[in-house]
């Protein structure tokens, strides 16, 4: 799911954020609607990302698992939202991780 630039929030330190979040929007069946094997599945299990816009760096900051950092996903990923590779900066974050061994350190369980 895409949201035109110049309709995000635009927020801290001349960062522009989508106004989606995975959990609303996971729950918008109609998206699941062509892959039914996704009704079972929570968002979270999932490989998932978020583009962000910088302004001051006038690059795009992809955030995503790191089971996703291969070339051939990144190019998928720039094709997908029109985004030119050389303006992206690539970013893991634990917070778009999949691998539950590591979800469970994370959280202590």
């Amino acid at each position: 799911m895409a949201e035109d630039i110049s309709q995000g929030f635009k927020g801290y330190n001349g960062l522009i954020d989508s106004n989606f979040d995975h959990v609303n929007v996971w729950e918008n069946s109609k998206l699941k609607t062509p892959f039914p094997e996704l009704f079972n599945m929570e968002y979270e299990q999932n490989p998932r990302g978020r583009i962000l816009y910088s302004s001051k760096q006038n690059k795009h900051i992809i955030y995503m698992d790191k089971n996703l950092f291969k070339s051939e996903i990144k190019q998928k990923i720039s094709e997908f939202f029109n985004i030119n590779l050389n303006q992206v900066i690539w970013k893991k974050d634990s917070h778009y991780n999949t691998n539950q061994d590591e979800l469970n350190r994370l959280f202590n369980d």
